[in-house]
């Protein structure tokens, strides 16, 4: 994770090099050994197609990318390696944190992060979640959900917009 955000910080790569790197990047988080680690590391690469720099003539700062397309593959991939975890607790807890990155995204204006892939999230870790077993690790995954909807409900009864509407809480 500590690559992903020293080259997130990089600028002064070109757009090639920079787009060779973050393929690796994501590339080599989806090789680590376990499958929690891959799913953490490949949805953290998401970050580099959103808003990792590249050198800019004129910005001495670097232009951000935003590639919402290859954000939508790194976080699609990461909820495959979710979805092979076999334990139902390591699992549900990916997903959530997954779902913290898709409202990431969402909130970011992502085009590709659509209020029906969000919901059907939602559904997945409801049905993960009937699957746990009571304890203190079941408690705290539930009470991170718990927290991820109500600032969803939070951000709905804003009443800015209707941007957060499709997300049936």
């Amino acid at each position: 994770m500590l690559i992903v955000s020293v080259v997130e910080q990089l600028t002064c790569l070109g757009e090639e090099n920079y787009e060779t790197l973050k393929t690796n990047s994501a590339m080599a988080c989806s090789r680590l050994l376990k499958k929690p680690d891959q799913c953490r590391g490949v949805a953290t690469c998401a970050h580099l197609f959103w808003s990792g720099k590249v050198a800019s003539t004129e910005d001495a700062t670097g232009v951000e990318c935003r590639d919402g397309k290859r954000v939508n593959e790194c976080l699609k991939k990461s909820a495959r390696i979710a979805n092979q975890c076999m334990d139902a607790s390591v699992q549900a807890q990916l997903l959530v944190e997954l779902l913290n990155y898709y409202m990431y995204f969402y909130e970011k204006n992502n085009a590709e992060i659509s209020p029906s892939v969000i919901k059907q999230l939602m559904d997945k870790i409801k049905e993960t979640m009937s699957h746990l077993d009571n304890g203190e690790e079941a408690e705290l995954i539930k009470t991170h959900f718990a927290n991820t909807v109500s600032h969803i409900k939070l951000l709905q009864s804003s009443g800015d917009s209707t941007f957060y509407d499709g997300i049936g809480v």
